[in-house]
């Protein structure tokens, strides 16, 4: 099936190649999409955004820093968010500020909470847990041996473990990497993904446009805890 990619999807064409489309369904796919570029979400409120940026300056590092607590305190809201976490969503005008409106999506509750959970094993050293995750987001089939459950439970752990929890330089290349292995796995076992993890991939694909740039190793920990504790007050 030829995909004729939107202007504005360019930059994430890699979830519409032919390799990955394997793992989807290609309809649904091509309705979210359509679906995401009509849609725009409410602009993050500039008290909200004070908070974001608290003790950041003007320099390419604290950039950085706030999309990533961007990118989780979205995670935590229960509406729709903007997808687009690309570098000229981003500017700094009496602190840093996100326009991001375009772009936009309401995951669903249950595979928001799944990938919210899965940060929180990884972040506060939790053994056990990833798997069940995984099988909330969709991507462990029912019909998986054990072993074939465990295989993708590690291919998830090598990609966390690229970088520490404290110290961790972004790479798009690294996520590219991650996701194929991940889709070559699945579609290898005969399983398919849920269509809109495809929008999460929309999602980190951004964050990492503007990361990669940055070229210099972030506290992910900090940034994940910095935007649950704005969840908590």
């Amino acid at each position: 099936m030829f995909i004729q990619i939107p202007k504005d999807l360019k930059d994430f064409a890699v979830w519409l190649s032919p390799s990955n489309l394997k793992v989807f369904n290609k309809l649904e796919i091509i309705s979210l999409a359509k679906k995401i570029l009509s849609s725009k979400a409410d602009k993050l409120d500039e008290s909200v955004q004070d908070l974001i940026g608290e003790g950041l300056k003007n320099n390419v590092y604290d950039k950085g820093v706030f999309s990533l607590r961007v990118y989780f305190y979205q995670l935590f809201l229960n509406e729709k968010i903007s997808l687009d976490l690309r570098p000229s969503r981003f500017y700094y005008e009496n602190g840093w500020r996100f326009k991001g409106q375009n772009l936009a999506f309401r995951f669903d509750k249950k595979l928001q909470q799944a990938l919210l959970n899965t940060y929180i094993i990884y972040y506060e050293n939790h053994a056990e847990g990833l798997q069940q995750c995984l099988q909330e987001m969709g991507l462990i089939q029912n019909s998986w041996t054990e072993e074939e459950k465990r295989q993708l439970e590690i291919i998830f752990k090598n990609h966390s473990q690229q970088g520490n929890k404290t110290k961790q330089v972004f790479k798009l290349s690294d996520l590219m990497d991650s996701f194929s292995k991940i889709f070559f796995f699945i579609k290898e076992h005969d399983g398919k993904v849920p269509s809109e993890f495809s929008l999460l991939g929309v999602y980190l694909t951004s964050l990492y446009l503007t990361l990669n740039s940055i070229e210099q190793p972030l506290n992910v920990k900090s940034c994940f805890e910095h935007a649950y504790q704005l969840h908590k007050t």
